[in-house]
């Protein structure tokens, strides 16, 4: 479970329960998107989005087949990057459960992403100490 402690005396305010496995990934959205969210993700395969300040729980976005380890947003906020077991990275819409995009970074488990502050190329560390830079493009939208 994800808690949320109190900054101002320690104390802890809400305990978020509802991965059904171990946590692996937290990713705070950045500043000026909304009311904060955050995003977590783990064994069950499954990345959560909350709302932490008042303890609850906006979407869920299925369709991994594997223990999800890394996630990490967009500087702008729009997207969200999960990557895990599988060494697949899938590009999220920050604003539902939509998988827009996915592809393969390498032959092993994912356990670090990162995205530069220009938004252009996202970072996959992975398990055999790979790094791979991945230049990012904005999907093609959907046909009518």
């Amino acid at each position: 479970s994800l808690k949320v402690w109190s900054v101002a005396d320690g104390q802890l305010q809400r305990s978020l329960g509802h991965h059904t496995e171990a946590v692996h990934a937290l990713a705070f959205r950045p500043a000026g998107n909304g009311p904060a969210t955050c995003a977590s993700a783990g064994d069950d395969r499954t990345v959560r989005l909350w709302q932490p300040e008042i303890g609850r729980m906006v979407r869920i976005v299925r369709k991994h087949h594997g223990p999800v380890l890394a996630l990490a947003w967009s500087p702008d906020g729009h997207q969200l990057f999960s990557a895990g077991q599988e060494g697949i990275i899938r590009r999220i819409d920050g604003d539902s459960d939509l998988i827009e995009q996915q592809w393969p970074s390498g032959p092993d488990w994912i356990y670090a992403l990162a995205v530069s502050p220009d938004g252009t190329t996202l970072a996959a560390g992975d398990w055999s100490g790979t790094v791979r830079l991945h230049p990012l493009q904005t999907p093609e939208p959907e046909g009518p």
